[in-house]
């Protein structure tokens, strides 16, 4: 099972290859932090949460991203800087 720390990491790497492979590693580190932490608290909502005029919609997962190695450099400059 992928810990938290491992599914930033696949996240940030995700959010840098779309930004063109350019930009702040902590801030794409931050920016996937932030996107996990709503889709957590999207998935724990209960019917009773959603407005009875609003329906459910399909999300995104947060398993996206191929993981692995191409993504150890972000660990690694936040713990240099």
């Amino acid at each position: 099972m992928d810990t938290l720390e491992e599914r930033i990491r696949r996240k940030a790497y995700e959010l840098w290859e779309a930004a063109g492979q350019t930009g702040s590693p902590e801030d794409h580190w931050l920016a996937a932090e932030r996107e996990l932490q709503n889709m957590q608290d999207h998935s724990e909502a209960t019917f009773e949460d959603v407005p009875p005029d609003r329906t459910l919609g399909s999300g995104r997962s947060a398993e996206c991203g191929s993981g692995g190695s191409e993504a150890e450099w972000y660990r690694g400059d936040l713990m240099a800087g």
